[in-house]
């Protein structure tokens, strides 16, 4: 079994919309911080190998707000987001 907890913290230093009649460019502006949280179960193969699946769950605590030239009035942020996947343990 494994498990883990973490803090991040995030910017956006590009960004570009492209529409039919105009591109905006640097939209978002400022950091961001959330936590991440994740749990995994694996089986050990033999005594180099094993393999397993762990689920991850992120969410942001704060959001990322658009500059005051842009033509959008919008905020970014992840509630939840859910990630599943899949890990190996190799003994060199």
């Amino acid at each position: 079994m494994t498990a883990n907890f973490g803090l991040y913290g995030q910017t956006i230093v590009k960004d570009e919309f492209q529409y039919l009649n105009r591109t905006d460019k640097d939209v978002y502006e400022g950091f961001n911080f959330g936590a991440q949280l994740g749990l995994g179960i694996g089986y050990q193969f033999d005594e180099r190998l094993g393999f397993g699946i762990n689920l991850n769950v992120q969410s942001d605590f704060n959001s990322f707000e658009t500059t005051s030239n842009s033509n959008l009035n919008d905020e970014q942020r992840h509630k939840s987001f859910t990630s599943l996947g899949i890990f190996a343990t190799i003994k060199l």
